[in-house]
């Protein structure tokens, strides 16, 4: 694959009233930029159309996983096709609202970044749990990450790569991997490509640490991004169509002067074309429109997930077959991009 034929994107959001985080797209620099948004095209409102049992979070280290983990908790708690994945979150049951001070919210959250993740990537210094996002917490810090041997990977945070030193992801960011002509990029292809740090990757690879397969994995433009290039691109259709198959689907915002944000979008409504979300901000369900405006940015693509209907694993040794699978071919995709850099 030329390489010109895909981008990488890094996603993360200061969780600041006005301020929000730039990386440029084929750049490691880091740019900042304030913007007061248009705050009237999204609306906290519900309406039917939503995906049921829902589960919603405060940031937890890193929009991406965090809205990963929300998808996580939703397949934990309604299963997918009459299949049961009550292992996506163990422990128990995952409650709608997980927000507010720890440890509210503690089953979910440590599959979004666990205590491990935490300590080793995060800044060791001001160990412990908190959901400032915001300076003086190891928020977009980096060269904190503890030498190794480090903690053996269990949450989405650690699979996707986020804050990780190791691959010149500051803390809070993640990456994702695009193909630039509005193809699906599958999980299995960027892995292939030597692209296994990254949000679509790390999120087959924490299912199937879980112990569960994945159909399929991938991201892709929006028609929005496109509009004015290539063409093509995942539409709003295929968006409803994701839904009324009861799959969530992360979606993701972006705006090259400003930054990058991830959420999860549970339910639509077609006939005013909405998309209904979770913002990883706090619980509230809200809509905006299919090309409208998030404070400033504007729908860059998504990160689609499509579970294995296979039964739970009928045995703790089998389900732990699958983990060591799973983990060792990660951390051999893992090795294999340890040096990789975002071309200028």
């Amino acid at each position: 694959m030329s390489a010109a034929s895909h981008i990488r994107i890094r996603f993360r959001l200061l969780l600041s009233a006005v301020a929000l985080l730039l990386v440029p797209l084929h750049l490691h620099a880091v740019v900042f930029g304030s913007t007061s948004g248009d705050f009237a095209s999204v609306e906290s409102v519900s309406f039917g159309g939503t995906l049921p049992n829902l589960s919603a979070s405060d940031w937890w280290y890193g929009c991406l996983p965090t809205s990963a983990g929300m998808m996580m908790a939703y397949y934990d708690t309604n299963g997918y096709k009459g299949f049961s994945y009550g292992n996506l979150v163990p422990g128990g049951t995952v409650g709608y609202s997980n927000v507010g001070a720890w440890p509210n919210g503690h089953l979910l959250r440590s599959v979004i970044a666990s205590e491990g993740h935490q300590r080793d990537y995060y800044n060791a210094a001001t160990y412990g749990y908190n959901t400032g996002g915001d300076y003086g917490f190891g928020y977009m810090e980096d060269n904190d990450d503890l030498a190794s041997p480090t903690h053996t990977f269990d949450c989405l945070a650690d699979f996707m790569g986020t804050s990780q030193d190791g691959y010149g992801i500051i803390n809070g960011g993640t990456f994702v991997e695009f193909k630039d002509d509005g193809s699906r990029y599958y999980a299995s292809a960027q892995i292939n490509d030597g692209f296994s740090i990254s949000g679509a990757a790390g999120l087959e690879a924490y299912v199937n640490f879980a112990g569960y397969g994945v159909a399929s994995c991938f991201t892709q433009r929006s028609d929005i991004y496109l509009s004015s290039s290539t063409g093509g691109g995942f539409t709003f259709d295929d968006y409803a169509a994701e839904i009324a198959a009861g799959r969530p689907v992360i979606i993701l915002y972006e705006n090259p002067r400003i930054g990058g944000h991830a959420m999860l979008g549970v339910g639509v409504d077609e006939d005013a074309q909405l998309i209904e979300f979770l913002n990883t901000w706090d619980d509230e369900l809200n809509t905006i429109a299919w090309d409208g405006d998030f404070y400033g940015l504007s729908l860059i693509g998504v990160i689609g997930m499509e579970l294995a209907t296979v039964p739970e694993p009928a045995t703790t040794a089998a389900g732990l077959g699958v983990i060591v699978i799973a983990v060792a071919m990660y951390r051999r995709a893992r090795r294999k991009t340890r040096n990789y850099r975002v071309a200028a």
